[in-house]
């Protein structure tokens, strides 16, 4: 196995990238994709190749010397000669004076000829020394103002400027700092799609027609257009609505709200979940007529004495797993008749009560409950996690779910 293999399956046996290697090296992507492919061109030597290969070897987890034993021995330095040495590079060039040419005397003598003719073909007041001459002169200048420069004036350009690099595209390139929505339209108003980019995300577009671009607000966000920053000056809580398109300049305008347009989100599964994790929750078995869409089925929790759980636990809940990791601005829960119920919606990565924070909240609730989110959350695991239970008709407690239904950006 050649360098370039050896290091090429230590990384992919590492879960790396080229680029990740790049970052963690400070070495150009192409010259580590090069020393895979056993191309050592870009190195700049051997000096350079050897560290190269040592520190790509480290990152991934290779042991460098046998690496560098065999390039030493597959790269022997070709010996150098005395004529390497000694013998200039480039040529030295020696400067000798040169005898003046009789084409260029003879071409010296033509435009002295010529302009010995023009002076004599000219009216007697535009010659040097008339006195009409600073008259006419003026007069001249004033009528063609390139011929105070020795040239003729220029012709107007009637052709449109650029407004920007590209001339048949317009390029929108955003970073939030903060969550942010931002949707487009046609200049018309017809909605052609919508975008929401989470903190610390970048995204850009690339339009070659005209289109309206509706930010809910210009605060917390990096916005370019065509390289440019559009933004104007004002209160970063207001929307505005950016017009731009190929050849044309951004302009910006306050309007009155986005509608942020959102569908809905169908897990994929439901389980009981309780204090020990998955599995270990209430009623497990009912766990999926909470998202079967029938308002007539639901989950319950078990029966208890008092609401805190006849003191055995903290709390029960229900976990949905989405499939994949999504964005969630909005839930609708449907609970029993009876109010009382305190429960936390929690979103995360992981089916654990500690991967899964807190997004909202509602106390005392009962029948349809729409908790409102503090801002939008990101996850694959989403918990409805039950603190206090309501009231049941036969004096003890416990809480259901039926017709559960998430919302997301469309």
């Amino acid at each position: 196995m050649s360098i370039g293999e050896a290091l090429a399956q230590a990384r992919h046996q590492a879960g790396l990238t080229v680029a990740q290697v790049s970052q963690q090296t400070n070495i150009r992507e192409a010259i580590i994709r090069g020393i895979e492919a056993d191309d050592y061109l870009a190195c700049g030597g051997d000096f350079y190749a050897r560290g190269h290969i040592r520190g790509i070897a480290r990152v991934v987890g290779a042991d460098p010397e046998p690496l560098i034993r065999e390039y030493d021995t597959t790269r022997r330095p070709q010996p150098i000669t005395a004529a390497d040495v000694f013998e200039p590079v480039t040529p030295i060039r020696i400067r000798e004076r040169r005898r003046l040419s009789w084409t260029a005397a003879l071409v010296l003598g033509l435009i002295a000829a010529l302009g010995f003719a023009v002076y004599h073909l000219l009216p007697d007041s535009l010659r040097p020394g008339s006195r009409n001459a600073p008259a006419a002169a003026a007069a001249h200048v004033a009528a063609h103002p390139g011929a105070a420069r020795g040239r003729p004036s220029p012709v107007p350009d009637t052709r449109p400027a650029a407004a920007g690099p590209y001339a048949d595209k317009a390029v929108v390139r955003l970073t939030a700092i903060r969550d942010c929505w931002v949707e487009f339209t046609s200049p018309g108003g017809r909605y052609l799609f919508g975008s929401y980019i989470a903190a610390g995300a970048s995204k850009s577009w690339t339009f070659r027609r005209p289109v309206d671009m509706r930010l809910a607000s210009r605060g917390g966000i990096r916005l370019t257009v065509d390289g440019r920053n559009p933004l104007p000056a004002g209160p970063a809580a207001r929307p505005i609505t950016l017009s731009l398109g190929p050849n044309r300049r951004a302009t910006a305008t306050a309007t009155s709200r986005v509608i942020v347009r959102t569908r809905t989100l169908h897990p994929v599964s439901a389980a009981a979940f309780g204090p020990y994790g998955a599995g270990q929750g209430d009623s497990p078995q009912l766990a999926h007529l909470a998202i079967d869409g029938n308002t007539g089925t639901a989950w319950h929790t078990d029966w208890y004495t008092t609401a805190r759980f006849g003191n055995l636990y903290r709390g029960t809940g229900l976990l949905l797993d989405m499939g994949h990791p999504v964005t969630i601005t909005g839930a609708r829960i449907g609970l029993g008749s009876a109010r009382g119920a305190d429960f936390q919606l929690r979103v995360g990565t992981a089916p654990s009560l500690a991967d899964l924070p807190s997004v909202a909240r509602s106390y005392g609730a009962g029948g349809e409950v729409s908790p409102r989110l503090t801002s939008p959350a990101h996850g694959r695991y989403v918990l409805i996690w039950f603190t206090r239970l309501p009231p049941d008709q036969a004096g003890a407690f416990e809480a259901s779910v039926h017709g559960l239904r998430l919302a997301g950006p469309a």
